[in-house]
């Protein structure tokens, strides 16, 4: 989807040769794939709570020769004590309940636990967000997907979590449908 290349772009504009990037909430893995494809030698790790989406995600990976080291579990609990990374990515629920039922039907085709956001559609995300800041190096970068409703809310999150800098971007449609967060000490160029 466009949006989701969006969050490809931004990411990409901050993982450098030989970075390292988590893609959270991985479904099936197309972040991750394309990070992996776009930045030869960047090591990266996608992680998902599911494992069918994790099991889609590795082949797909292999399919297109990716080099991915997946990981199930809930956000950050599937993440070790690793090396801090230079960006972080995700696309995950976000959508809130109440509109689930409302969705086009080939969205409602995912599996549920992959659009439900909460009541608000920020419980995911707030977890991303709060979690984000000790794991990214200085400068490093949080790109989310996310509602067109939630970008002044997920902009406050990131800047009371203490990111330097967060700013919710625009679709192609000219609705803003992605925020990336800055943590202090980089450049902040993506």
């Amino acid at each position: 989807r466009p949006e989701t290349e969006l969050v490809l772009e931004a990411a990409l504009a901050a993982l450098p040769e030989g970075g390292r990037a988590l893609d959270l909430c991985t479904g099936s893995g197309c972040l991750a794939v394309s990070l992996a494809l776009e930045r030869k030698g960047a090591q990266v790790v996608a992680t998902d709570v599911s494992p069918d989406a994790l099991a889609l995600a590795r082949e797909n990976a292999a399919a297109l020769d990716a080099v991915v080291a997946f990981a199930q579990g809930d956000l950050w609990a599937a993440v070790h004590a690793e090396a801090p990374f230079d960006v972080v990515v995700a696309n995950p629920p976000y959508i809130p309940a109440k509109e689930l039922a409302g969705l086009p039907r080939e969205v409602r085709r995912e599996p549920c636990i992959a659009l439900d956001g909460g009541e608000d559609g920020l419980s995911v995300l707030r977890r991303i967000v709060a979690g984000a800041p000790p794991r990214l190096r200085p400068g490093g970068v949080l790109c989310l997907e996310m509602h067109e409703r939630h970008g002044d809310e997920l902009t406050r999150l990131c800047l009371e979590a203490g990111f330097a800098r967060a700013e919710a971007r625009r679709d192609l449609a000219g609705l803003p449908r992605y925020t990336v967060a800055f943590m202090a000490g980089g450049a902040g160029s993506a």
